[in-house]
């Protein structure tokens, strides 16, 4: 639904910012992706991000990490919230999708990072619910890391970006404008040739 996704776009909502930049397509139309992605900075809010990351790890602490004996799946989805909220924090900008992008670019501590490098590579020989502990001190590192973020985004007060609907009402304009032409001069050439 493209204006829904427009919609989204201007509230900043993060998982959309996501699909716009995720490196896996299965089908895309280019011109209109090329032209939301020119306006990224102007409806990107790192704030709102950052909340929204924040709730994402503190529900799987709340729901799944107990005793060490956690899926592995669900702490690395506890990790690459904490991981983005760092990426927010540091850069300001829409972090990566790929997560071993995110971890090199926010992981400084080399014995962690390799941690996490075990831990990605008994996800892929593993089934979705493994149980095999998360070694103790990367548990203990991502706490540490889990709770200064959970001060920093307490202090967070994201102002809200009154940006004009202009700019997006014209790519929605356009978009279906092109689209319905593509349509039309795809179903002339089928009738041309029955």
């Amino acid at each position: 639904d493209l204006k829904k996704a427009l919609r989204l776009f201007k509230r900043s909502n993060p998982s959309l910012f996501e699909w716009l930049h995720s490196p896996i397509i299965y089908q895309m139309d280019e011109t209109f992706i090329n032209e939301i992605r020119q306006m990224d900075d102007q409806y990107f809010n790192k704030e709102k991000a950052m909340f929204h990351y924040n709730h994402i790890y503190k529900k799987h602490n709340d729901r799944y990490i107990k005793d060490y004996g956690l899926p592995l799946k669900r702490f690395l989805y506890y990790l690459r919230g904490i991981l983005v909220c760092k990426w927010l924090s540091d850069k300001g900008t829409i972090p990566p999708v790929r997560f071993t992008e995110l971890v090199n670019a926010t992981v400084e501590n080399t014995d962690m990072k390799a941690k996490i490098a075990h831990l990605l590579e008994l996800k892929k020989k593993s089934n979705e619910h493994n149980l095999e502990p998360v070694d103790e001190e990367l548990f203990a590192w991502a706490q540490e890391w889990a709770e200064f973020y959970n001060q920093k985004v307490e202090q967070l007060h994201p102002e809200k970006k009154t940006s004009l609907d202009d700019k997006l009402n014209k790519l929605m304009y356009d978009t279906v404008n092109r689209m319905a032409t593509e349509i039309s001069n795809a179903t002339s050439v089928l009738l041309l040739k029955s």
